[in-house]
């Protein structure tokens, strides 16, 4: 999976804001509070929803990242799969557990039912959400590792480990 190209209308501190991707490796950077850790945020979301029940605003992204200008959190990511076709997730992350959330072909315009009926994290990078949390998610000062009681990581390890298979 490759991200060309992000569109978020309405994220936290960020509205109207469109960001292009090169095929190769990007760096977002900009000084303290410019919305990094937000964009961040903002790619989780749209891959696998905002879910969380806690009140604490730490812990509740969909209470940290709600719009500052009262509207609901919106937005667009577009990406490549491994055989260069393009797709674009767009969510409206309401103030319920259950967003709105719309895959669809760039080249087509045809609905990915595959990549709606879960997360589309899951589907297109064949990882849970802890799975990414702990791998390819790295929030700011968040770079631990630790076990949890569903280490899909360790998981997969020990299959393939043992049967040369990660699914097993």
């Amino acid at each position: 999976m490759i991200i060309t190209q992000l569109k978020i209308k309405s994220f936290g501190k960020l509205n109207n804001l469109n960001i292009e991707f090169g095929d190769k490796l990007n760096v977002v950077y900009g000084p303290n509070e410019a919305g990094k850790t937000t964009i961040l945020a903002f790619i989780k979301a749209m891959l696998y929803g905002m879910t969380s029940r806690k009140r604490d605003i730490r812990e509740n992204d969909r209470l940290r990242f709600q719009p500052w200008h009262g509207d609901f959190g919106a937005g667009e990511l577009y990406f490549k799969d491994e055989n260069k076709s393009e797709f674009v997730i767009r969510r409206n992350l309401g103030n319920v557990r259950r967003d709105n959330l719309q895959v669809t072909s760039v080249q087509t315009g045809q609905r990915i039912p595959e990549y709606e009926r879960n997360n589309p994290g899951e589907a297109i990078l064949g990882l849970g959400e802890a799975a990414f949390m702990r791998t390819i998610y790295v929030p700011q000062l968040g770079c631990t590792v630790s076990p949890d009681k569903d280490d899909e990581i360790m998981a997969r390890l020990m299959n393939l480990q043992e049967t040369g298979e990660e699914q097993v």
